[in-house]
């Protein structure tokens, strides 16, 4: 598997790992917060392929979007009994409880850029395990080593 670069600087930020993020709260005031994973860079309409084992825990939406904005998919996967991830933006495939296999396809990448114009095309990928976030990029190359480290 390749991992693709993560997406850089835009107009609407940082796609790495614990990048500086801001929104606006029900109040009206301003909220920062660190990004809880990576964003990928993707084309739309790319096929997204597992590279683990997993069972699809639930198909849900990635946030609370007004209007049409709500388009927007999330998949999340158990790993293990403490691994849990999640991809936004990525129309599914596959329905809660499959179970899926490396190689398996997880869905097709969704067109980011309709609603957020100048945003680079991308996916979002987290990691979280016992609950709390990781860098997923550095677990998933860690998990793509292990894996053919063993072969």
């Amino acid at each position: 598997m390749i991992i693709p670069p993560i997406r850089e600087f835009d107009r609407w930020g940082s796609g790495a790992y614990k990048a500086k993020r801001s929104k606006l709260n029900d109040d009206g005031v301003i909220e920062y917060y660190e990004h809880a994973g990576v964003d990928y860079c993707a084309y739309p309409k790319s096929i997204l392929i597992s590279d683990y084992r997993a069972i699809v825990k639930r198909i849900g939406f990635p946030y609370s979007l007004k209007g049409d904005r709500n388009e927007y998919r999330l998949i999340e996967l158990e790993v293990d009994s403490q691994t849990i991830t999640k991809y936004m933006y990525v129309w599914p495939s596959v329905k809660a409880g499959d179970r899926i296999e490396r190689g398996d396809t997880l869905g097709i990448v969704q067109d980011i850029t309709k609603h957020f114009e100048g945003m680079t095309p991308h996916y979002h990928f987290e990691v979280a395990i016992e609950g709390d976030h990781t860098n997923p990029d550095i677990w998933l190359r860690n998990h793509l080593l292990n894996r053919y480290a063993s072969k």
